[in-house]
């Protein structure tokens, strides 16, 4: 079985442009620092540390983005607030944050709250490629809370914060834009075991990994190699709770022993293996490992690795979490099989269908198939759609994608002509008219296909919440004229 690791799919993109008329560099503090960076010496991978001394392992890190995934928390955080913010800003320096939304004001230089990673950080901004972010919780000058979004790098042993000064998605392209202060806060950090400390100047904070702090332990859960990474031994997977769990060597699961020390060393045993290593806890974003020469990143969800390929075709994505690597491996596949045997189906046929296996649609323009802003299934449109229907059944009820599909969802799309809300019932109109016509005698289906497709088939309408774009990512209004058919695959099969 051909085993497949495919990155999560880029939503969409958009160039940054930095801050101008704004006296940002006189606020962001960065030349007080003399900080020359060191390359790390290179040695050759262990996968195992011998000695005890975790501080050493640090110092010849070389740090990267994922080790900051999680979320940290100072001491009285509770959720996004704290308990003595007056206490927290009082003896820190202050000054005026670079964010529109609070111009101003003045706050804190360093936060009580981070969240980073796609999980722990669940931004619009992870549309964005090449780009970290972290979400910072500051205090004003009377203690109000602030939130700050930020891109953020690394330089050595500098934390290097761009906030996000503003953000917005073009209604015409529906790409998210932003911009970044043009210089950036800087931050020395050190780690140890699960706790960050960040500091700036004479300001300081040490923040711990919030579930920790609260009590409640490590827990990792679906915590996969990230592709292109180095592994510890073999290992691919993750499924950690407190001192043991599981790892996954490929197809192999094995019982395992595990312990977080406190000075950041994690001893892990499994089958007839161990290895001790640095580690960073990142909560619902994995595991980063280090030996101090090479890092080990584990921060990959199933659904980051095989999702792109059925994306659209299935309904929740942390399903994908209960299912072994081989179990995924099969539905992606078959999945592409489906997909090429409809393919092959309309093209016999003579259908003209655009099937797109990145979104999971197949969808047929409604040009032919309804007259401009009516909902009435056209002549001519009903034969297209018995014609379709036809070789789209004699593919999906062929015996070798029985129980595959649990789903079929008849979706109605229309162009921005008019107001949205005239176009949203439209659309359910079109929508529930073709789902109608599928379950009639008149659709020239047999009768058991038709009794078949019945429980599946389901409809809605999008009026013009999902575009087709060119390649210029202007809108291609004829093509956003849709009716799609989305199949939903079965992950309990």
């Amino acid at each position: 079985m051909k085993n497949k690791r495919i990155l999560a799919a880029v939503l969409a993109a958009a160039a940054a442009s930095a801050l101008s008329g704004c006296s940002v560099s006189d606020i962001l503090w960065n030349d007080e620092y003399e900080y020359e960076y060191q390359e790390p010496a290179v040695t050759e991978s262990q996968n195992t540390l011998t000695t005890d001394d975790a501080d050493s392992v640090y110092d010849e890190i070389d740090y990267v983005p994922e080790m900051f995934f999680g979320k940290y928390v100072a001491d009285g955080t509770t959720g996004n607030t704290i308990s003595d913010p007056e206490g927290f800003v009082k003896g820190r320096s202050l000054n005026y944050t670079p964010i529109k939304a609070y111009e101003g004001e003045k706050i804190a230089y360093v936060p009580f709250r981070i969240e980073a990673g796609p999980r722990s950080n669940p931004t619009e901004l992870n549309q964005v490629p090449g780009q970290n972010w972290m979400k910072m919780y500051i205090l004003t000058a009377n203690g109000e809370v602030r939130e700050m979004e930020a891109s953020y790098t690394l330089s050595g042993r500098m934390l290097l914060v761009r906030p996000v000064v503003s953000q917005n998605i073009d209604p015409e392209t529906n790409q998210l834009e932003y911009s970044l202060t043009a210089d950036p806060i800087a931050f020395r950090y050190s780690f140890t075991g699960t706790d960050l400390k960040l500091s700036h100047g004479t300001d300081e904070v040490i923040l711990h990994a919030e579930d920790i702090y609260n009590g409640d332990g490590i827990s990792i859960t679906d915590s996969n190699l990230v592709p292109g990474s180095e592994n510890i031994n073999g290992i691919t997977s993750f499924n950690l709770s407190g001192d043991s769990g599981a790892i996954i060597e490929g197809d192999d699961t094995y019982s395992a022993e595990v312990k977080f020390n406190e000075n950041g060393f994690c001893d892990l045993k499994w089958g007839d293996k161990s290895s001790k290593l640095i580690y960073f806890y990142g909560g619902d974003d994995g595991l980063v490992f280090s030996d101090g020469s090479t890092n080990y990143l584990y921060t990959a969800r199933s659904y980051d690795l095989y999702a792109p390929s059925i994306s659209g075709n299935i309904n929740n994505e942390e399903q994908l979490g209960n299912l072994t690597e081989e179990q995924i491996s099969d539905i992606v596949n078959k999945s592409e099989e489906l997909y090429s045997d409809l393919n092959n189906a309309f093209a016999d046929a003579g259908i003209n269908a655009q099937v797109n296996k990145d979104t999971g649609e197949i969808s047929l323009n409604t040009v032919s198939m309804f007259s401009f802003s009516h909902s009435d299934i056209s002549p001519e449109g009903r034969n297209d759609i018995s014609r379709f229907m036809k070789a789209y059944t004699s593919v999906i009820f062929n015996d070798k994608y029985d129980g595959f599909i649990s789903g079929i969802c008849i979706e109605g799309h229309t162009d921005k002509s008019g107001s949205y809300n005239y176009n949203m019932d439209l659309s359910k109109s079109r929508a529930s008219n073709v789902l109608d016509f599928c379950l009639s005698p008149e659709s020239g289906l047999a009768p058991e296909i038709i009794e078949k497709l019945r429980p599946l088939l389901t409809s809605a309408g999008f009026s013009y919440d999902v575009p087709v774009l060119n390649e210029d990512g202007s809108v291609n209004d004829e093509a956003s004229r849709r009716v799609a058919f989305r199949f939903t695959i079965d992950l309990d099969q």
